[in-house]
């Protein structure tokens, strides 16, 4: 039941705006309606991240910090930085 709803939800929510299916809730089914709400609130906080860039400015001054001397740590905290999972 679960995947028939996801995939209703999919084709009709397909390339929309979190608006565009705000504008729609009211026509469908109340749990549908619940998992129409969710996938606003997660467009919401992509458009947040998408208007809030990170920047990486410093990293060279933090890399020269006594706590970053080994190699491996170095790695790390670049990678965590560079990485797409900081993103999410």
């Amino acid at each position: 039941m679960l995947s028939r709803l996801s995939n209703q939800l999919n084709e009709q929510f397909a390339r929309q705006t979190g608006r565009e299916i705000e504008l729609q809730i009211e026509t469908l089914p109340p749990l549908s309606q619940q998992i129409a709400r969710l996938v606003i609130q997660v467009i919401s906080a992509m458009d947040i991240q998408e208007t809030n860039p990170v920047y990486r400015d410093g990293l060279a001054h933090m890399l020269a910090e006594p706590e970053f001397a080994l190699g491996e740590q170095v790695r790390q905290m670049v990678s965590t930085l560079e990485g797409p999972s900081l993103w999410k």
